[in-house]
């Protein structure tokens, strides 16, 4: 049902970058990654804040991961913002690496580390996995669960994450 109420609500409000960029993860999860990534490419598009846009970015960049499509947008899109969430774009396009990520998360706010940690450590976590590497991002994702942070998509995208992983490769 989730969709059609994505669906629903984006009638209201087509440019709704919120609700495209929600709509592209609900497509994520559901295995359409073409699908997903024009959301995401909508939700950037219709932006109004470049924090916003950060978060488009870095959603196309993982979709991107998974496609057999030569053609990757998430790479050469230019956000011009300076807060978080960059460093998690920054972690993805390879510009820094995990523990720069990590001292990110609590520069200058700590009253959001743990909201930072959670998503941080989704993404690090779909890295690992679109490397290969599926111990370590399931490692990763139950980190970001761990965070408590339920309120968070990516909260609940990790725990999808560990719903696949475990169904593909039961825990030892």
């Amino acid at each position: 049902d989730a969709g059609s109420l994505f669906m629903t609500a984006l009638k209201l409000n087509p440019r709704n970058s919120y609700l495209l960029r929600a709509l592209g993860h609900y497509y994520w999860v559901t295995g359409d990654t073409d699908r997903a990534i024009e959301r995401f490419l909508e939700a950037m598009s219709a932006a109004q804040e470049p924090e916003d846009k950060a978060y488009g970015a870095i959603a196309l960049h993982i979709a991107e991961q998974r496609t057999m499509s030569p053609i990757k947008f998430g790479g050469k899109i230019v956000v011009e913002h300076t807060g978080w969430p960059m460093p998690i774009l920054g972690f993805l396009r390879g510009e820094i690496d995990v523990s720069r990520l990590v001292a990110a998360i609590t520069d200058g706010d700590e009253r959001t580390a743990r909201t930072r940690m959670c998503e941080a450590l989704y993404y690090v976590g779909e890295v690992r996995l679109a490397q290969g590497n599926k111990e370590q991002a399931r490692s990763y994702f139950r980190s970001a669960v761990n965070t408590r942070v339920p309120s968070y998509r990516e909260n609940g995208l990790a725990l999808r994450a560990l719903k696949t992983l475990d169904a593909v490769t039961p825990v030892p």
